[in-house]
């Protein structure tokens, strides 16, 4: 009976998360109807999609995301994976929500992957688990006592741990005698903002090639890891970029984002939400095309390894950055509400190129 009731409640929680992201997607789509009116099929393509739907999916469906994809490069592909299809439909088969929630946390990313070789994780100052305070060796303390560690701190950055997104909980902080110069705000002030469920971790620096471009921000990789029937893969690579001084790289706070080979190179063209597009950088004007960045091929091996280090899940998006040193840190862990736009749209082709036909399968089970 209890395994009754815990499987209904999980199929509850998984019914409201889909209602729930299917009116985001629709609202999303909206949003930029600017961007796929542009697109027109020729008579073969719009056939070709629709058999490639009914072929995979079993009916027909719009192609609406097929020309928002293909209005940003002007690539056609018809493999293209409709945001609204993953978010409702193929992530809960590939991650099992209750576990995916409870992974995205990211007071735990320390815990599970700071034994990766070669990986550097964000040295922490205090973290707040459902009003409990930790420090750095995960020590329980005292309000007062995580209060003093910022006594003696330069810049750090604070961000939530659970129901965080697009970099919109995420602040940066100088304090100095307990106050911070920016805001004038207390550290106590502070925690009461944020009151609970959020961690405070000392500030990473990019490394040259990167900070070059934008040295306002911390510009991360996106890296999407799945696993097939005990195979490894990785979607598209892409570059997050800052710009305008913004200290958040996430396209959703008007940065840009632009593809990035598997041997670091970038693409020639980066891109915003909105349909914007830059072949350089507009405040450092450096020329993205073939620019390149180190360490990414040892990025992939890292994420691989995370992967193994995640147990359940079979999709995981990684945000991952080169330090000043030429170290590969990790930033944050995407479990749910994956994007997998961000991956299609600047490289113009579908997220899951061969392994496709078989994404689709699984929603027909």
């Amino acid at each position: 009976m209890r395994k009754n009731i815990k499987k209904f409640i999980i199929f509850l929680l998984q019914k409201r998360n889909t209602r729930r992201r299917y009116k985001k997607e629709l609202k999303d789509l909206k949003n930029k109807k600017h961007l796929y009116e542009k697109v027109n099929f020729s008579k073969k393509e719009e056939n070709e999609i629709k058999e490639y739907f009914i072929n995979n999916l079993g009916k027909n469906f719009s192609n609406k995301w097929h020309r928002l994809y293909q209005s940003y490069t002007g690539q056609y592909d018809k493999t293209y994976f409709p945001e609204v299809l993953y978010s409702t439909k193929l992530e809960s088969k590939l991650n099992p929500i209750n576990i995916a929630s409870f992974l995205e946390d990211k007071s735990l990313i320390e815990l599970l992957y700071k034994d990766v070789k070669g990986l550097i994780i964000p040295e922490t100052i205090v973290i707040n688990c459902s009003g409990i305070y930790y420090n750095s060796k995960r020590e329980i303390i005292s309000y007062d006592e995580a209060i003093k560690l910022f006594n003696k701190t330069d810049e750090v950055v604070f961000k939530t741990t659970i129901d965080s997104c697009s970099g919109r909980s995420i602040n940066i902080y100088r304090f100095e005698k307990g106050i911070d110069k920016a805001t004038n705000a207390s550290i106590e002030e502070v925690f009461d903002k944020y009151k609970e469920n959020f961690i405070a971790q000392k500030c990473v620096t990019n490394c040259e090639e990167i900070k070059k471009i934008h040295p306002n921000s911390l510009n991360t990789f996106r890296v999407m890891t799945y696993t097939i029937e005990g195979k490894m893969y990785h979607a598209p690579l892409l570059l997050r970029i800052g710009r305008g001084g913004n200290r958040v790289d996430n396209a959703h706070a008007g940065g840009m984002f632009i593809g990035v080979s598997d041997d670091g190179k970038l693409n020639k063209t980066a891109y915003t939400e909105y349909g914007e597009e830059f072949t350089v950088h507009p405040d450092s004007k450096i020329e993205f095309e073939n620019y390149q960045i180190p360490m990414v091929k040892e990025m992939i091996n890292i994420a691989y390894t995370c992967h193994g280090l995640t147990p359940h899940l079979k999709m995981v998006s990684w945000d991952f950055s080169i330090d000043e040193n030429n170290k590969v840190v990790l930033i944050e862990i995407n479990t749910t509400g994956q994007s997998i736009w961000l991956s299609q749209i600047p490289h113009g082709c579908g997220i899951f190129k061969e392994n496709t036909e078989y994404m689709y399968s699984l929603i027909k089970k």
